[in-house]
């Protein structure tokens, strides 16, 4: 990750932050979510059927017109659960809950505000936790 990219992430977990708090962009619950649990070495999680040791969390940027930004933050291939059911025998989690349990896999950026040549939205993906590189340059620094 670069410093330009670390930025780019930070602007635009700010901008979606205050787009949430103004009402453009709620959380909206649909019910379900992804079911966890903690062993003594680390969190899985669940379909019921199979375990995640280390799901891959992707943190997802929709940047549109007027500078409105939504953040979506997910399991890559790993279903989400009825709540009724997950808390029957594990802890439910979702959102942005998923950012203080996972290290972040990559961040993907939709510009809709641009598109590529066959008119879709333009794509851009950032490898790496921001906040694992934000701890690396404090520590480079001391």
């Amino acid at each position: 990750m670069t410093q330009e990219e670390y930025k780019k992430i930070k602007e635009l977990e700010y901008k979606a932050k205050q787009c949430r708090a103004a009402g453009i962009d709620p959380e909206i619950d649909d019910g379900t979510a992804w079911a966890m649990t903690n062993t003594r070495e680390c969190r899985m999680v669940t379909d019921g059927q199979r375990f995640w040791e280390q799901p891959r969390l992707i943190m997802e940027f929709d940047v549109f017109l007027g500078g409105v930004v939504s953040m979506r933050c997910y399991l890559r291939n790993v279903p989400k659960m009825p709540r009724a059911v997950i808390e029957k025998t594990h802890a439910s989690v979702a959102g942005d809950d998923l950012l203080y349990m996972f290290p972040i896999h990559e961040t993907v950026i939709f510009d809709h505000t641009h598109s590529d040549e066959k008119g879709r939205a333009w794509r851009d993906v950032i490898r790496g936790d921001y906040r694992e590189y934000a701890r690396e340059q404090e520590a480079a620094a001391k």
